[in-house]
């Protein structure tokens, strides 16, 4: 999610960095993007992510590296 909105991946995931189609979003670097968590009033589980990948969610946050920022609130 981004401003609070859910963008679609474009393209394949290749290691850690994926695109999205921000549509007609204005976007700016430092923009808070939530890949699991909440933004406004929606929210995003990791087995959200698992069961659209056919898994499980405890596979979705372990394959998580340790490049990505965590923001524990």
């Amino acid at each position: 999610m981004i401003g609070g909105r859910r963008c679609p991946i474009v393209g394949v995931v290749t290691m850690d960095q994926l695109m999205v189609d921000v549509g007609d979003q204005t976007v700016s670097i430092g923009d808070e993007v939530v890949l699991i968590g909440t933004q406004g009033s929606d929210s995003v589980t990791a087995n959200e992510w698992g069961n659209r990948l056919g898994t499980i969610g405890y596979e979705i946050v372990c394959g998580l590296s340790n490049r990505l920022p965590r923001h524990y609130r």
